[in-house]
């Protein structure tokens, strides 16, 4: 039976225990909500509850939403339980802060940045912890200077998160872990991030997992069975070893083909093992402190390293591998040779290629930033960032040994290719204007190569006024030669709706009726809807020209990328070698027409846009279907606005204003049976009068 602790005024007291449970109590012996717990619970008024969470979260929300703004009163956030939620924002101040359920500030949290108290939220089945923070703040009576976090549509951060002026930006994890060292006034260059393992149990490993099934089935069967090696993150080492024999393998276990060996095997001579070294290297580099100055690897698209590695802090660059290795003897502070190679086109040289891996680099670096010429290759004289002293390079940016001096110097002596390549005629070309100084090739052409050393299809002058298209040993095409403009060289980098205009305005004139003007989209891919006006079809294609199946018509189809149930059915009937009944009459928004029409009885009908027929207005002619345009006479007004009718369908019509029987195209006198809504019968066209008894 309980006994209570009672007050000398003989009220209940705070603390009550029974049974190996405490908690903490009114007055009137009332259970504070939340506050029973196994074992011994703490009811003082500075740590533990004097009244119930619910009441006292919600009474001092609603005192500080009734308090002026003048006064700048904390108002706090609440759960739905009632109890204080664990974010906590000072609109006044623009800090937030975690909290316990209590509404207690947890130490060293407070920050105007991204907060990390909802973190765990990837334990729970919405890991979306970017929108519970936006939830948050939206209860908030004035946002003021409080951070939003930008969020993508997974529910995850971004990995750039910017204040709300937009002065200083730092980088996040997927979850919203701030890293460490990536504040700064711009914005950083923050790396797609995987989402941080941290806050997930170890247990959900692939590793952990075999490990543990292991141990049931050795229970079972008291063999000596395989016993992975598991890293921090509960997933698979990249070394395993059974029975005298080891292997490499990724991070889910899957065995490396090939490298199962007797004895042991040194796994870090594998390219790559657990996934692109160069990203994970970057990570690391981008935790450590700024005050360290650390080396934060340049990585390409496809997470390998990138040839040049510079440490931005410190000058000094140096040429890699493909594995991160540095090459004996490439670092300096100078020039770097590391594109010795890219002689190919002007676009490719190497300075140009150099400069735009140095353009990558963070701002305020101490890297220096090379001088090219026009044709990509360095300018002679090359000059430090950080001091006056200056030095001679090569074409490809070789420095001339015993050249660097305080001040430019004089570099009018000729300079050759370190490794030149002269085994097509564009690059012999290439090689001699390269061997003239510099004041002589002002007025000279230089050629551009590709690949293999020929020329490539686009040439231009050094100013780029005169362009024009060459074959591959540099003779100019004819009538190619345009001043201000780029000729159109190489029909296999054009989009797909540009190359078929271009083809049609090279066919012969006694092919141009075969040849329709195509209607080209911004980005030069092809309209949805085209229409032949010389013939009188329009019809639907897709992004690269082909045609739709079913959707030639003498009429304007529905083009569109929502699917209309009249459209689909027409289609259907149109696709048919032989169609066995006349396709229904659909607007040009893929809905039914108000009227329909059957060919066979001669009856026609009301329909709503869905297909619907009206209940009473089936006859043998034409129902009242309300204030309708007449088909046929609507078609003629459009085709009075072309400026050439030679060749166009001009459609018979009777004095009602629908379609006669016996359609009729004037310039290739074909003819075929329709209804009065200008729908086609299948099987009805042929060359002449057709009969048309119906």
């Amino acid at each position: 039976m309980f006994d209570p602790n009672c007050n000398e005024d003989g009220f209940y007291a705070k603390k009550q225990c029974n049974s190996g449970h405490c908690w903490c109590s009114a007055r009137d012996g009332n259970l504070i909500a939340g506050s029973k717990k196994k074992g011994d619970v703490d009811c003082d008024s500075s740590s533990g509850p004097t009244r119930p969470l619910k009441n006292r979260c919600f009474t001092e929300r609603l005192q500080g939403l009734k308090s002026s703004m003048k006064t700048k009163q904390f108002v706090p956030l609440c759960s739905r339980d009632g109890t204080y939620a664990p974010l906590q924002c000072d609109t006044a101040q623009g800090y937030c802060w975690c909290a316990d359920k209590w509404g207690k500030e947890i130490k060293n949290t407070r920050t105007r940045r991204t907060p990390k108290c909802l973190t765990n939220a990837f334990t729970s089945q919405t890991k979306t912890p970017c929108y519970e923070l936006k939830n948050y703040i939206k209860q908030l009576p004035t946002i003021g200077t409080i951070h939003i976090p930008v969020c993508k549509r997974t529910g995850v951060f971004r990995p750039l998160q910017c204040s709300r002026d937009k002065r200083y930006c730092w980088c996040v994890e997927q979850d919203g872990m701030e890293l460490k060292g990536t504040v700064m006034f711009g914005k950083p260059e923050c790396p797609e991030r995987v989402m941080n393992m941290t806050f997930v149990k170890v247990t959900n490993g692939p590793c952990i997992r075999h490990k543990e099934k292991r141990k049931k089935l050795y229970i079972v069967l008291r063999r000596n069975l395989f016993n992975p090696q598991c890293n921090d993150q509960g997933f698979y080492d990249i070394k395993q070893c059974y029975a005298n024999y080891c292997w490499c393998s990724d991070q889910n276990g899957k065995m490396m083909r090939g490298t199962r060996t007797r004895g042991d095997i040194d796994c870090a001579k594998i390219p790559n093992p657990h996934g692109k070294a160069c990203l994970a290297n970057r990570l690391k580099a981008l935790k450590i402190s700024l005050r360290k100055k650390p080396h934060v690897p340049q990585c390409e698209l496809d997470g390998e390293y990138a040839p040049l590695q510079c440490n931005v802090y410190t000058g000094m660059c140096w040429c890699v591998d493909k594995r991160g290795k540095e090459l004996v003897g490439s670092r300096t502070k100078r020039t770097p040779n590391c594109f010795a190679s890219a002689l190919n086109t002007i676009e490719d040289g190497p300075c140009h290629i150099l400069k735009s891996y140095i353009s990558k680099l963070p701002p305020n670096n101490k890297v220096n930033d090379p001088l090219c010429e026009g044709s990509g290759f360095f300018q002679p004289a090359q000059c430090s960032k950080t001091n006056s002293f200056c030095w001679c390079v090569m074409h490809d940016g070789k420095e001339v040994q015993g050249s660097i001096t305080k001040g430019k110097p004089e570099c009018h002596e000729k300079r050759f290719p370190a490794v030149p390549r002269l085994h097509g005629p564009c690059d012999e070309h290439l090689a001699h204007v390269s061997n003239m100084v510099t004041g002589e090739r002002q007025d000279v052409y230089i050629p551009v190569c590709d690949n293999e050393g020929y020329y490539a299809p686009l040439q231009c002058n050094n100013d780029t006024t005169w362009c024009w298209c060459t074959n591959r040993y540099g003779s100019m095409v004819k009538g190619t030669r345009m001043q201000g403009k780029l000729p159109i060289c190489d029909e296999k980098t054009l989009k797909p709706c540009v190359a078929f205009k271009k083809r049609k305005n090279e066919v012969s004139k006694s092919d141009v009726n075969d040849v329709y003007d195509a209607v080209c989209t911004e980005n030069g891919f092809f309209a949805p809807l085209q229409c032949n006006v010389d013939s009188g079809n329009c019809w639907c294609v897709d992004g690269v020209g082909s045609v739709v199946a079913g959707t030639t018509i003498y009429q304007r189809p529905y083009c569109g990328k929502q699917q209309r149930k009249c459209e689909i059915e027409r289609r259907k009937i149109l696709s048919e070698d032989k169609p066995s009944q006349a396709p229904p009459s659909c607007d040009v928004h893929g809905y039914y027409s108000r009227m329909q029409c059957d060919h066979i009885t001669q009856e026609c009908w009301c329909t709503d846009r869905y297909g619907n027929e009206t209940v009473g207005t089936r006859i043998n002619g034409i129902p009242n279907c309300g204030q309708l345009p007449r088909p046929c006479d609507e078609h003629v007004s459009s085709i009075l606005n072309y400026d050439n009718l030679f060749g166009v369908l001009i459609p018979q019509c009777d004095s009602q204003g629908y379609y006669n029987n016996i359609q009729c195209h004037e310039k290739t006198k074909v003819c075929w049976c329709s209804n009065k809504l200008g729908v086609k019968i299948p099987g009805t066209k042929t060359s002449g009068q057709p009969m048309c008894v119906f």
